[in-house]
């Protein structure tokens, strides 16, 4: 077992308001705070016991959802919703490789990417947006329902690549 932080954070609010009798008002808002280290969800965990090379993970996730409701008619009802998505992530290293005079060990056989990549510190974030109405028209014994959506997914990135000097040991046989 190693040791290491693992915080988890998550919580919801909700509000609804009615605006008299045929409208109401929905807002949610929920978030999610992430503080890992060693990341253990991503491998990122020192390759052998005592070794100080290990990153870690920090997001905070959040989620907004706004709605509107309406009774038009005694048989007619429309309902907006737009919600927003995102979850910015980071992952770094937890070392600046000072025990080895900022260089990188490299060992033939770790396959840990803490001892193998340099690529850190990384992360990403992917935003999302929504966009929804649906309208329903009760006629008769039939019930006709139109609607809409719209949805928009960004994906950011960035990898700022580490340039450390490296060391490479090998086994021989």
């Amino acid at each position: 077992n190693l040791t290491g932080i693992n915080n988890q954070t998550r919580y919801t609010v909700r509000g609804d308001q009615h605006l008299g009798s045929k409208h109401s008002l929905e807002f949610v808002f929920s978030e999610s705070l992430y503080n890992t280290s060693p990341d253990f969800l991503n491998s990122n965990e020192p390759a052998f016991p005592g070794a100080p090379w290990a990153g870690g993970q920090l997001s905070t996730r959040q989620l907004f959802v706004w709605a509107f409701q309406s009774v038009l008619s005694a048989n007619k009802t429309n309902e907006l919703r737009v919600g927003f998505q995102r979850a910015p992530i980071s992952f770094a290293y937890s070392n600046n490789f000072a025990e080895t005079s900022g260089n990188q060990i490299l060992y033939q056989t770790v396959q840990s990417p803490i001892m193998t990549s340099t690529n850190f510190p990384q992360g990403r974030n992917t935003p999302a947006r929504q966009f929804k109405d649906n309208f329903a028209w009760v006629k008769g014994n039939h019930q006709l329902r139109f609607g809409g959506e719209y949805d928009w997914l960004l994906a950011n990135s960035y990898l700022y690549n580490a340039d450390r000097k490296s060391t490479r040991l090998n086994s021989s046989h």
